[in-house]
């Protein structure tokens, strides 16, 4: 028998369609509680004597906020909604939280900081190449009134606001349908694809249209599939905090999500170039996690996966596993 899956750590807790409603209920709640000074804020704004009808939410200035206030107060649902998973997982499903990061015996924060760091690396190379390519398409934007106060906020916030989405797309979601369906590979297509549709109303869509969801769904299916291969969430929470990061620091674009002071800001986003550089990357990104973390059983893809309630059983989960690797080994 094999070392417990990602999809088979879940299967230490309760489940029932109740408890993920219920579960679901506390994440919404906490969201909407995180929603409230964003809200007030907004309102304030418009009792000012602001034309509201010009007022843009995702564009703090418009509001007359600072930029670091304004994206804090944005992304402020996201930190809240952590807290309502965790409820959720801890005292409905009633396993462990780090049950939902990974399979492994402690969550590895190696694993975060690499994935990082390699990702940011390869953002920043295919940029240069980019500017190099067509300098005239990059202004320098650069504004430290602005820039810096934002900048503490973004890497304060944006690991929040990514975590708690890989927390539920590739965390909670994958591993509910993973045990309901036991085919890894249906509940990656499921969550990479509603991953997608989640961002059917950012401002992206409206400028380029239905076509640019194909990078949101590529990149909910390769997080997807780091996650499953490695057996925990780690590497998927450092990729995608580093690409959120830089978007929001580095260089944006007018219909960026987050309007944000960046260094640079690119006056046309070719769509089809910029996809397929993104795909150049993740396929890189891929082979370098390949060989660093010997991901050879790409069988488990497609393999059904066998669903152990090891909570009931005796032992700990590395005897279920009958596992030989020390890091695996949880008493």
């Amino acid at each position: 028998m094999q070392n417990l899956s990602f999809i088979q750590r879940a299967g230490g807790g309760k489940e029932s369609v109740v408890l993920v409603s219920d579960a679901i209920l506390f994440l919404f709640i906490a969201n909407i509680i995180g929603s409230i000074p964003a809200s007030v804020a907004f309102l304030m704004g418009a009792g000012s004597g602001a034309d509201i009808q010009n007022m843009d939410a995702i564009n703090p200035e418009a509001m007359g906020l600072h930029p670091a206030l304004g994206l804090a107060l944005l992304l402020l649902p996201f930190a809240l909604s952590i807290v309502g998973i965790w409820i959720g997982i801890r005292f409905l499903h009633r396993r462990p939280f780090s049950s939902l990061i990974t399979a492994k015996s402690k969550i590895d924060w190696a694993r975060f900081f690499f994935s990082f760091l390699v990702w940011f690396g390869l953002m920043t190379g295919f940029e240069i190449i980019a500017w190099l390519v067509s300098p005239e398409n990059y202004t320098f934007t650069f504004d430290a009134a602005k820039f810096f106060p934002t900048l503490i906020v973004v890497l304060l916030f944006i690991p929040l606001q990514t975590s708690m989405e890989e927390l539920l797309f590739r965390g909670y979601l994958l591993q509910g349908f993973g045990l309901w369906l036991k085919r890894p590979w249906a509940t990656i297509l499921i969550t990479s694809v509603a991953f997608g549709l989640m961002h059917i109303a950012n401002p992206e869509i409206a400028e380029f249209g239905y076509g640019i969801l194909s990078y949101y769904i590529g990149f909910g299916l390769m997080m997807a599939v780091m996650t499953v291969m490695d057996r925990g969430l780690e590497l998927a929470l450092g990729v995608h905090a580093a690409n959120n990061i830089f978007g929001a620091s580095v260089v944006t674009f007018s219909g960026s999500a987050l309007q944000t002071p960046t260094l640079f800001t690119i006056a046309e986003y070719k769509v089809g170039l910029m996809t397929l550089v993104w795909f150049i990357s993740s396929a890189i990104f891929l082979v370098i996690m390949t060989r660093k973390y010997h991901w050879e059983d790409w069988n488990r893809l497609w393999e059904k996966e066998e669903i152990y309630n090891w909570s009931s059983m005796d032992g700990s989960i590395s005897e279920i596993g009958n596992s030989t690797d020390p890091e695996d080994r949880i008493s």
